[in-house]
């Protein structure tokens, strides 16, 4: 019982390996979790549509904020328009990737190649981001639209 125990305790000798590897086990599940082509198309269209509603009001009521930057509303917060942008041409940017490394899987798939584990694991984690950038998107939070 004893060994059994001590069975991971040289795989993580400090606190920051551990957390490191937590981090990536929880990024993993996330990924996962994302589901279909349907559903990142779903949550892409989204970020667009809020991100062209929230355009759209920051030009009709002019308001500039710290640094002289334009602002605009997401999700009841005052967020600069230039994070908005930014954050919806990078989710563009995403959806093209994930896109390729979706179909390029399969492919790989269908021809019976080796790169279809991958190229799923790419698109998941792509997914995974276009996610987080949607989540950013619904609670306003103009920090994290651009961090992932």
């Amino acid at each position: 019982k004893r060994a059994e125990l001590k069975l991971g305790k040289d795989t993580f000798t400090n606190a920051k390996a551990w957390k490191q590897a937590n981090l990536a086990r929880y990024k993993q599940i996330l990924d996962s979790r994302v589901g279909s082509r349907d559903q990142v198309d779903a949550m892409v269209a989204k970020i667009v549509k809020m991100a062209n509603k929230a355009i759209e009001t920051g030009m009709e009521i002019t308001k500039m904020g710290k640094y002289d930057r334009l602002m605009t509303t997401v999700s009841g917060n005052e967020v600069p328009i230039q994070n908005v942008t930014d954050a919806m041409g990078r989710t563009l940017r995403l959806y093209a990737e994930y896109i390729r490394f979706a179909n390029q899987a399969q492919k790989d798939k269908e021809q019976g190649g080796f790169g279809a584990e991958y190229n799923d694991k790419q698109a998941k984690d792509y997914a995974g981001t276009i996610k987080k950038i949607m989540m950013a998107f619904d609670r306003g939070d103009a920090n994290n639209m651009n961090r992932y």
